[in-house]
């Protein structure tokens, strides 16, 4: 066996904090270098996707990988087509959608089972079975049938603060961050639970919640006197002082003073308000997350009426690369056929380059309004295509197939 390229601990470094860490192209072969050096075969780790390396360097934890890696190794050594596909991946025949609906039950079979089941294993050993189309579809065949989650935080006095129910995969990291009192921006696409996510680590943490739009003027953060000399507080205010966890929504689309204000707020302590002559001292359980559409690089295709940051605002910031949860997706909608239907076409939108944008909130929202007996056209009228004209709609479509 060929000596690995780097130790464990030269990978670790090569990568970063696990609270802080990201797979990215830069990155990504230190990830599966910090793996060989464990003993994984280079050519096993190669096939492992962001989100797996991600989740086993969080964990600093291999050993569901490994069970992967000797599945994976036994299924390489059969040469003979397994129900139709061979063992590359490459579909022997033409009944992909047949073949999905069997993938389904079957990983339904295995998640239903009292005793659990290894879900990595299950999907590394679907991938040696499927093609392509149909591993495009394997985390959400898993998220039908995959239980509620649930979260827990214990507090140094032995408290045990949890969130029941659905979360978002990213929220572990961020409360990780936040719990070392870490300045966080999450930047992700709208309608992908960002706020939801900040309410949540609130909760788990055992802060007070306060959160603030895009603000159009400081004085949104800051306060202000009326005419009669009354000191009116803000959100921003309380929590700086008081201590919570506060959201600031929309960081790269409210006025350029905010950022200012939160230059001075995060980085001396203290800050200065209209009430007061002497600046007052941020509350050691203040904690901010920030929530984007955009690294701060200005508007792009899509997000058009973003502002640029100030490069001393996002140095004081961690940032966070917050994407759609499409298992949460599945399970808040509640309606598996509509929620096929709008993944796909957001899979469409991408391959066509459309800059549309098919948030969770269509799958949500339509599944409520087809409850209410809306039809799936309808539906799709009113949370996808919001006057697309026909020809761009025609080739989402096609490119959703």
């Amino acid at each position: 066996m060929r000596t690995p390229s780097l130790t464990k601990h030269e990978a670790e470094a090569a990568i970063g904090p696990r609270e802080l860490a990201r797979v990215t192209s830069d990155n990504v072969h230190a990830f599966r270098k910090w793996l060989t050096a464990q003993g994984m075969s280079g050519s096993f780790a190669a096939t492992l996707n962001y989100s797996d390396l991600l989740a086993s360097y969080l964990a600093d934890d291999i050993s569901g990988l490994r069970n992967r890696e000797t599945q994976w190794q036994a299924e390489k050594a059969i040469p003979a087509p397994v129900n139709g596909y061979s063992v590359n991946g490459h579909a022997s025949n033409a009944g992909s959608q047949d073949q999905i609906q069997r993938i389904a039950a079957l990983l339904g079979e295995l998640l239903a089972k009292p005793q659990g089941v290894d879900e990595p294993a299950v999907i590394g050993i679907a991938r040696t079975v499927v093609d392509a189309f149909v591993e495009d579809k394997l985390p959400d065949l898993i998220a039908q049938h995959s239980p509620v989650t649930r979260i827990e935080v214990k507090a140094a006095d032995g408290t045990v603060r949890a969130i029941d129910g659905h979360a978002h995969s990213m929220v572990p990291t961020l409360i990780a961050l936040v719990s070392q009192s870490v300045h966080v921006c999450i930047v992700g696409p709208a309608g992908g639970g960002k706020s939801t996510a900040c309410e949540q680590v609130a909760h788990a943490l055992g802060l007070r919640f306060f959160i603030q739009g895009a603000a159009s003027g400081s004085h949104e953060y800051l306060g202000y006197k009326d005419g009669a000399g009354q000191y009116h507080t803000t959100a921003f205010r309380e929590a700086f002082e008081n201590g919570g966890l506060f959201c600031a929504e929309e960081l790269d689309s409210g006025s350029p003073d905010v950022p200012l204000v939160l230059n001075a707020a995060l980085a001396n302590g203290h800050l200065a308000f209209p009430d007061s002559p002497v600046p007052v001292k941020r509350h050691p359980d203040f904690r901010i997350v920030a929530n984007a559409n955009t690294y701060g690089q200005g508007a792009d295709r899509v997000y058009v009426g973003r502002t640029q940051l100030d490069g001393a605002t996002i140095d004081r910031f961690a940032m966070v690369d917050w994407q759609y949860d499409t298992t949460l997706e599945r399970k808040l909608a509640g309606n598996d056929a509509w929620v096929d239907r709008v993944q796909a076409l957001r899979r469409g939108a991408a391959r066509a380059n459309h800059r549309i944008i098919i948030s969770p909130r269509a799958s949500i929202n339509g599944a409520k309004m087809i409850a209410a007996g809306w039809s799936h056209e309808q539906a799709e009228t009113a949370f996808i295509w919001k006057g697309l004209p026909q020809d761009q709609r025609d080739k989402i479509t096609a490119a959703a197939h």
